[in-house]
């Protein structure tokens, strides 16, 4: 069983009630785009270890580290080829469902150069498609952060790693923050923000320590 751990060091926090706070607004047609072409390679079993031209000529095809369920789930999907001045470039996204939840993200990248003989130039760059909300629980949050700031790398042989930027949110029902001068932030969730480096999305233990906000 995978567990996600959170250790937080409290800081000036007082126990209260009530809760209020914005939620993502969220990119749902581009997840909706992201699984559909997951599930089709998928029936497909168009899966393949590595990408090169004989690949990209029918496309959709989804890149995976090895041949496993596991590995599938973090199958980079190559959606869409163009050719520009004589120059190819790729469309690309990962369809991901958060371990332990059935919350469903995606990331893309556009305009990636490929090339025929050579396949990638460096590292090829998803990003999160919006900010998404995920409840951990009835009293906290995971909002992962989209605008570039979180994303997954990968190359012709797959997925690499996911660079993860989130606040982690906490109700009024478990905390209240305080201001400087002791007053208590009424209707707002005690948050920190941390940023963390994956390979196996299963395991995440994040250690944060929380100040007064």
């Amino acid at each position: 069983m995978k567990i996600l751990l959170v250790c937080i060091f409290f800081t000036n926090i007082v126990y209260g009630a009530n809760f209020s706070q914005n939620t993502s607004v969220e990119d749902t047609t581009e997840v909706n785009i992201a699984h559909g072409l997951f599930s089709a390679v998928k029936e497909a079993d168009r899966f393949v270890t590595k990408l090169d031209s004989s690949y990209v000529i029918d496309l959709p095809v989804g890149i995976v580290a090895n041949n496993t369920s596991e590995a599938e789930k973090y199958a980079i999907v190559i959606s869409e080829l163009k050719v520009r001045e004589g120059e190819t470039f790729l469309t690309a996204y990962m369809a991901f469902t958060i371990p332990g939840t059935t919350k469903k993200i995606a990331f893309k990248g556009t305009d990636i150069p490929f090339s025929f003989n050579g396949g990638f130039n460096g590292p090829v760059i998803l990003e999160l498609v919006s900010d998404f909300d995920v409840a951990l629980s009835n009293n906290i949050t995971l909002k992962i952060k989209g605008n570039g700031k979180t994303k997954v790398i990968s190359d012709c042989t797959g997925f690499k790693e996911m660079h993860l930027a989130a606040d982690l949110l906490f109700n009024n029902n478990l905390f209240i923050p305080e201001n400087p001068d002791g007053t208590l932030k009424e209707n707002t969730p005690l948050k920190t923000t941390f940023e963390t480096v994956l390979t196996d999305c299963n395991d995440l233990m994040i250690g944060v320590s929380l100040e007064p906000i």
